[in-house]
């Protein structure tokens, strides 16, 4: 049976809200990243923002970073 075809951005939007809808995301996000906050910091919302900000990032850089290397393998196999 042929797979159907689907657009990129059905692709994306199909991910995202897996993301989104996703409860461990946010247990994480609210179990880990207030350690890193300062009791007495005076805006503790921006600072949990900029955190999770900087925890995509590198998450972006990781999955680009895999995704280039294992491309660059499939070409050389």
């Amino acid at each position: 049976v042929p797979l159907p075809v689907l657009s990129y951005g059905r692709i994306f939007r199909q991910g995202l809200l897996t993301n989104v809808l996703n409860p461990k995301v946010a247990l994480f996000f609210l179990a880990f990243v207030p350690q890193f906050i300062a009791p007495d910091a005076p805006q503790k919302a921006l600072a949990f923002i900029v955190l999770g900000c900087i925890f995509n990032f590198n998450g972006m850089i990781w999955c680009h970073l895999l995704a280039f290397s294992t491309a660059y393998a499939s070409r050389k196999v």
